[in-house]
């Protein structure tokens, strides 16, 4: 991806965000800008030069009701896409989508699952203690491979096992073997479990894993803002802080061989053209 590809994208994605905006203003919900982007607001007021993405997290309240509404207020340009809306999504949070536009990897050709330029929403649940994040980050690691039909495990297989120890590949070898009613039901389960508690000394979101755990005065009663790009969004309380226990010295610039986007080269990135052209053809 080349540079104008980039920033192409980052204006997409920039867009997507302010339709989220607009939706949890109108509403009242609370978010925070995270990760990367968080990152970006603090040390570049804009996105990281070389990222590639969009990460925001919500209160599981917040969230909740947001997906309530989100399809319908955001319109046909949108698809907000989770596990609900998308039968073999096998992740615990939401992408939503535009329409119109296509970001994929190589294997995703034959995913029939949307694939078009996105920001995640991350929701966010308390933590009691460290014992309680390891049973549950476990339990979130069997949500995910409870999903994988068998199309999409093939489709993916390198990237599901190229860093697992055999104990995880074992546990995917074993939960794929249980029928796919029989998996969803589980899975349905263990989501309500990993979400259940209503207090907690930590916070952290919901991604493809646990994110760190965060001190829930972090995200205290004040409200912060800062710019990002032309606009100004929310973020944690005590963002500092929250940097440092992320990244450490954070206004450091990383070398140029680690200023990549986290998520590889992509196959397929077009703003104008639907990512059904390219798995269909």
């Amino acid at each position: 991806m080349n540079n104008v590809q980039l920033r192409d994208l980052q204006l997409c994605e920039l867009q997507i965000l302010k339709d989220i905006t607009r939706i949890c203003r109108k509403y009242g919900f609370r978010y925070y800008l995270c990760g990367g982007t968080l990152l970006g607001a603090v040390r570049h007021q804009g996105f990281i030069p070389w990222d590639d993405d969009i990460d925001i997290q919500m209160p599981l309240e917040d969230y909740n009701r947001f997906l309530e509404i989100a399809q319908q207020e955001l319109g046909d340009g949108y698809f907000v896409q989770n596990s609900e809306t998308e039968p073999l999504y096998p992740l615990a949070y939401t992408h939503i989508r535009k329409n119109g536009t296509a970001l994929l990897f190589e294997e995703e050709k034959q995913s029939p699952s949307h694939h078009g330029v996105w920001v995640d929403v991350f929701p966010m649940i308390y933590i009691r203690n460290d014992r309680d994040y390891r049973i549950r980050r476990a339990a979130l690691k069997a949500c995910y491979y409870l999903r994988l039909d068998k199309e999409t495990y093939e489709a993916n297989k390198a990237r599901y096992t190229s860093h697992s120890n055999r104990l995880t590949v074992g546990l995917i070898s074993l939960i794929r073997k249980f029928p796919l009613q029989k998996r969803e039901k589980m899975r349905a389960w263990l989501l309500r479990w990993i979400c259940k508690n209503k207090t907690g000394k930590y916070l952290c979101y919901i991604w493809s894993n646990l994110s760190m755990k965060i001190p829930v005065a972090f995200f205290g009663a004040e409200t912060v803002t800062l710019p990002f790009e032309d606009d100004s969004f929310p973020v944690p309380a005590q963002y500092d802080t929250y940097l440092r226990q992320q990244y450490g010295d954070y206004m450091v610039l990383p070398p140029p061989e680690k200023r990549n986007g986290g998520h590889g080269e992509y196959a397929i990135i077009d703003l104008e053209k639907d990512w059904t052209f390219y798995c269909n053809s």
